[in-house]
């Protein structure tokens, strides 16, 4: 099963914050939205890390970066009620393969399948 990455849960991961353990076992295989994975970047350039240093830390990481184009933008505006439910944000519900697509996100329900309504 896939599952689906969030920038927080990858951010947590990384600085070994709450949770980290639990997106550590989901992440071989997994994949993020390009939107989340700019968050993710992002958050550590505006900390003052180098960029070189951010994509050698990010480089090595298994998931697979998804891009956010105009269906999986629809997708995740149109399902929006099931993902606000369980927290996740509409950048990781762009990610998701709603086939057989679970999301993670840290201090929430994780590990939540999602489903298509089609």
């Amino acid at each position: 099963m896939t599952m689906v990455q969030d920038a927080s849960a990858l951010i947590a991961m990384i600085k070994g914050e709450k949770g980290s353990a639990k997106v550590a076992a989901g992440i071989a295989g997994a994949r993020v939205s390009s939107v989340n994975y700019a968050e993710v970047v992002t958050h550590f350039i505006h900390a003052g890390m180098p960029e070189r240093e951010v994509d050698a830390m990010l480089d090595p990481l298994p998931f697979t970066v998804v891009s956010a184009d105009k269906a999986r933008a629809q997708i995740a505006g149109r399902t929006h009620a099931i993902t606000a439910e369980a927290g996740l944000s509409l950048a990781l519900a762009s990610a998701t393969d709603w086939r057989h697509g679970r999301a993670t996100k840290t201090g929430r329900k994780s590990r939540m399948p999602l489903t298509s309504r089609s």
